[in-house]
């Protein structure tokens, strides 16, 4: 059995965790969902624009950079 996220109940990994860090951002509403959403695919993706947009983002492209570097 896998190891869950103590932020988020998903279990541990990819793609939804870099490392022992969810990968989150907060929308303008307050929401906080997995950056996977928001990404083309997602269910959010379509949505964002002048009504919803991305406030803050927990893991950053070159903290994501630096990790697959590593890995």
């Amino acid at each position: 059995m896998s190891k869950l996220c103590t932020q988020c109940g998903r279990p541990v990994g990819l793609p939804h965790h870099y490392g022992k860090i969810c990968d989150t951002v907060q929308l303008s509403d307050g929401r906080i969902v997995h950056a996977s959403r928001i990404e083309p695919g997602g269910n959010l993706h379509d949505l964002l624009g002048p009504d919803l947009k991305i406030v803050h983002r927990n893991i950053t492209p070159s903290m994501r950079e630096d990790m697959r570097k590593a890995a």
